[in-house]
């Protein structure tokens, strides 16, 4: 039986994401690595996936097909030097890395929501780091760990199965991209007064690179065990960051309160949830899905610029971010 292909439902040949397509083939000959996100881009008009793709970067921008084109310019003549056969150039110390983030896959059902959902959930555990200066010093060596992160996680969100087209960015009215994940930042027995400059430097450097290549892979973020005293600094971020930005931001002083707020029972008993502790929910299938922790590789994501971060019914699937496997 013949599989048929998602189709992209029909627009005016001025429609910003028409045009951008269209206009795709002479920025390919420009740019040749056309792989982004699992999925190779089509100069095809009626290649779902190739639309997918473009439609997150026209979302970033708002609808403004010449940045949309210019970040996505700028995305693959970056994935060409960064990159190398799909994996990232370069490798890290794992040992700097261990225990530091894990990937799952949660069960999630939003408020008001008839039915659930799975959701990609990169946890990211500053309290594990034993020696902030020596994970963090190298930012460089960093940065390739942390984008391989990203690159897993956006592995997982299957872009090159969907079938649910993307919708257009409304000012007006909030439209849902269904194809994004959620980060949690557990910040549990780690000081907010002293901040090693490493961990500054590491996240601005995170959050500068994410914002210019991984446009619309964030659903939300939590910032979980942060102190009461911290406070000031959810409100400030209000001043910060764009509306729509805002609202995808969650400080929780207690790890507990994650459940209800995610809308999830699957996740660890630890952060209020039915499920197992992250080092504990590895298996067979977080083996699988997991690479080489030393070169391995192929999402905006928002990084908090204040909060001190360097800088995801079904059974959690963790894929460890450390040594032998895992590392957005």
């Amino acid at each position: 039986m013949s599989v048929t292909s998602p189709v992209w439902p029909d627009m005016e040949e001025s429609h910003p994401l028409c045009v951008l397509h269209n206009e795709l083939a002479a920025l390919l000959r420009e740019e040749p690595a056309h792989k982004i996100w699992g999925i190779t881009l089509s100069p095809d008009p009626s290649h779902f996936s190739t639309k997918l793709i473009l439609q997150k970067f026209l979302r970033a921008n708002k609808g403004d097909k010449e940045k949309a084109k210019k970040q996505l310019e700028d995305t693959l003549h970056w994935r060409r030097t960064y990159f190398v056969n799909g994996k990232v150039d370069g490798g890290w110390d794992e040992s700097k890395f261990e225990n530091l983030a894990y990937i799952t896959k949660e069960t999630v059902k939003d408020a008001g929501a008839e039915r659930e959902k799975e959701v990609v959930v990169t946890w990211n555990i500053y309290g594990d780091v034993k020696d902030f200066a020596r994970t963090f010093s190298d930012v460089e060596e960093f940065l390739r760990w942390r984008v391989d992160l990203m690159e897993r996680s956006i592995e997982l969100l299957d872009l090159n199965s969907a079938k649910e087209p993307i919708p257009d960015w409304d000012s007006e009215h909030s439209t849902v991209d269904p194809y994004q994940s959620m980060q949690v930042h557990d910040y549990l027995q780690v000081s907010f007064f002293r901040t090693p400059a490493e961990v500054k430097n590491a996240s601005k450097k995170t959050v500068e690179l994410f914002q210019k290549y991984y446009p619309e892979l964030l659903e939300k973020k939590f910032f979980v065990n942060v102190p009461f005293l911290m406070g000031w600094v959810y409100n400030a971020m209000k001043l910060l960051v764009a509306k729509e930005t805002f609202k995808k931001l969650v400080m929780l002083s207690y790890g507990q309160e994650l459940a209800k707020h995610m809308g999830s029972k699957s996740i660890p008993t630890t952060y209020g949830g039915d499920g197992k502790l992250l080092a504990e929910s590895m298996d067979g299938h977080a083996s699988a899905q997991a690479g080489s922790g030393t070169t391995s590789g192929e999402g905006a994501a928002v990084e908090d610029t204040n909060i001190p971060a360097p800088t995801d019914t079904i059974s959690p699937v963790a894929v460890p971010v450390s040594p032998v496997s895992e590392a957005k």
